[in-house]
């Protein structure tokens, strides 16, 4: 008698998916800087406002205008760095947000514009190194009418840069189908084209529930 599928379920290994060695994280100064700006920006802020309020109580409001400024000044200054800068890290983490979503919605267009076309795919339902026609084709047979994806989130997206010009992400992913939730991670091997196009080179499956070695 074929096993229940909560005992197969019990066979997966769900704590596989911690055991995904992370990439190296962004440098300080730029993460500080131009990613996630907000606690230095909310620091500086009410440090800023703190000092206008002392050096008002004291009877002082010059001083504390020209401190008190100074440190608000800098925020905004943060703040439209941030806002007008935009990473090659953050640039790759949005390039693979908007291919998993091609993907899930079978959007060939949009995957043929994010793609290479020197593409390699590893993953078990292609061939061990398939190419961009193929995965395009994939893409449509099984997610297009095999396996439909009614719904998909991205759990968790980490980026690095190898060189000027060439990039990863690893990406954690959760689709559901009719089959119910699948939860998977990814890595994406990126390439800045000279038309300033960021577009995938090689993508693997890193983990994928009950599939062992799922990049073949």
């Amino acid at each position: 008698m074929a096993p229940s599928f909560p005992v197969v379920l019990a066979q997966f290994d769900f704590d596989a998916a911690a055991k995904v060695p992370p990439l190296p994280s962004t440098p300080f100064f730029e993460r500080f800087l131009l990613e996630n700006p907000w606690p230095a920006i909310i620091l500086l802020s009410l440090l800023g406002t703190a000092l206008l309020l002392l050096f008002n109580a004291r009877a002082s409001l010059k001083p504390g205008l020209i401190a008190g400024g100074l440190l608000l000044a800098l925020a905004g200054g943060f703040y439209l760095t941030s806002t007008m800068v935009t990473t090659p890290r953050e640039q790759i983490k949005q390039a693979t947000r908007e291919l998993v979503g091609a993907a899930a919605r079978v959007n060939l267009p949009e995957l043929d514009r994010l793609l290479s076309d020197e593409l390699t795919v590893r993953v078990t339902r292609l061939s061990r190194s398939a190419g961009k026609r193929e995965t395009m084709q994939a893409v449509e047979t099984i997610l297009g009418s095999q396996h439909r994806v009614r719904e998909h989130s991205i759990l968790e997206t980490q980026a690095t840069l190898d060189g000027p010009r060439l990039g990863r992400t690893q990406v954690r992913v959760r689709v559901t189908s009719d089959y119910g939730p699948l939860l998977s991670w990814w890595r994406v091997d990126w390439e800045l084209t000279p038309d300033g196009q960021w577009r995938a080179r090689r993508i693997e499956a890193l983990w994928i529930p009950g599939v062992p070695n799922p990049g073949g």
